[in-house]
């Protein structure tokens, strides 16, 4: 299922088979995969979306967020290309569509291409009151399932602090109580959990600590080695912020990375570094 979308994100890439399957799996394998005649280990999955330059979250939302849907691809394809251009007229063309329709999944829509834009301008384009619409919705949801997360996860800049902290609170009690999760679900939920975390440390680092000890009461599958890398980061930010820790330890988890090849999260992480105050 998941092969055939790792296949069109590699073609609209211009990435050959041989450069994506480099040192993870043989050619033949990956095109098995893509063309829908064998199955790969999720941890197999991971490594391939490094060659070819995707995020596991970015990847399961293009699988996921309403496949059948062609303009939440053009959303997200803009979003990923940094197209402004395209992504505002699109944005409006769906805060336009969600007045007309009144359709809860088209406002959600608008909400989330507002909220695209606005993580690469900081300009906003959708009411206040259209984003307290989504923020009421959200408050009263009691069934996380995935649309739900996605929802969430796709609006987060548009939130207080206390709110995102409180529906991280709600979704790692689920997490803490269920026992299983299809393998894409679990992985975006965790990594919108993260999101949020980091979307809560330069407003409210204390906040984000609280958010931090809760994470830690809650086992994020060692598969999910860059969640768990990147949750390790944030806890030695946010001591490094309370004063708690010096610099050195930030600059030592970085050589860490670099000793591991990890360099995409590591390049992440110190752009999240280059845009957030760091104490004197």
């Amino acid at each position: 299922m998941y092969g055939k979308y790792f296949k069109q994100l590699r073609k609209k890439q211009d990435i050959s088979l041989k450069d994506a399957a480099a040192n993870v799996i043989s050619t033949s394998q990956l095109s098995r995969w893509e063309n829908g005649r064998s199955n790969i280990s999720f941890e197999t999955v991971i490594n391939l979306l490094d060659n070819i330059h995707i995020r596991a979250n970015e990847f399961i939302m293009y699988c996921k967020l309403n496949p059948t849907n062609s303009l939440t691809h053009k959303i997200f394809n803009a979003y990923q290309r940094k197209d402004i251009t395209e992504l505002k007229r699109l944005t409006l063309r769906q805060i336009k569509q969600s007045k007309i329709s009144k359709n809860r999944f088209d406002l959600f829509l608008a909400v989330a291409a507002a909220n695209f834009y606005f993580d690469l301008t900081n300009i906003r384009l959708i009411s206040k009151f259209d984003i307290l619409k989504v923020k009421s919705i959200l408050s009263s949801t009691s069934y996380w399932n995935y649309y739900y997360i996605s929802v969430w996860g796709n609006t987060l800049a548009f939130y207080d602090p206390t709110f995102n902290f409180k529906i991280a609170s709600r979704i790692l009690t689920i997490l803490k109580n269920q026992t299983t999760l299809e393998f894409g679900t679990e992985y975006y939920t965790w990594c919108t959990i993260l999101n949020a975390l980091i979307r809560i440390i330069p407003e409210n680092i204390e906040l984000a600590k609280k958010l931090s000890l809760k994470i830690n009461k809650v086992s994020i599958p060692n598969s999910f080695l860059s969640i768990r890398l990147k949750k390790i980061f944030m806890d030695i930010y946010i001591k490094y912020q309370l004063h708690e820790s010096d610099k050195e330890e930030l600059n030592k988890f970085f050589y860490s990375l670099e000793n591991l090849q990890l360099i995409d999260l590591k390049n992440e992480l110190e752009y999240f570094l280059s845009n957030t105050k760091m104490r004197n």
